[in-house]
């Protein structure tokens, strides 16, 4: 008796898919910056750097970790779903960056899977500013999806807000 099994996975990958979701998760981005704890200059970078992960199809997910003056950490992460899995599209925003007190930081953590790019990735990730990082590890709820024909970020917030 032979047995046989396929496993089949589907990626739904665009370039203009990718640039949709990420002007969805800009638009987060540009809340952060009007609240003033990022510069326009950063803001675009980091637009730069998720769309350029989406490209070399190697981003699982992105976080915008912030640190309050206390101590405190909290975040946002957009997990990516590349499979036809997500086809929410909410509207962005909704977020009240106005309830984190004054001095809070805020910085973002990429998370890539292994590829053949690996190396190129990672030094290119160099180039720009990133150095090694861990994600936030406190409970996440989901709050939004941003997709295009299947293509998307999943929202989720982490910690307390």
């Amino acid at each position: 008796m032979t047995q046989t099994y396929t496993n089949s996975v589907t990626n739904t990958y665009t370039e203009s898919r990718a640039i949709y979701i990420t002007n969805k998760a800009f638009e987060d981005i540009l809340g952060i910056e009007i609240r003033g704890f990022i510069t326009s200059e950063r803001a675009q970078r980091w637009r730069s750097d998720i769309l350029y992960l989406l490209n070399k199809n190697a981003l699982t997910f992105f976080e915008i970790q912030f640190t309050l003056p206390n101590g405190t950490r909290n975040g946002l992460r957009y997990v990516l779903k590349a499979d036809g899995s997500i086809y929410g599209d909410d509207e962005s925003g909704g977020d009240d960056f106005w309830n984190l007190p004054n001095g809070t930081s805020a910085n973002i953590l990429v998370s890539w899977k292994s590829s053949i790019y690996n190396k190129i990735i990672q030094n290119e990730l160099a180039k720009r500013g990133y150095q090694t990082g861990h994600a936030l590890s406190a409970a996440a709820t989901q709050e939004r999806e941003y997709s295009k024909d299947g293509y998307g970020f999943q929202k989720n917030k982490i910690g307390t807000w």
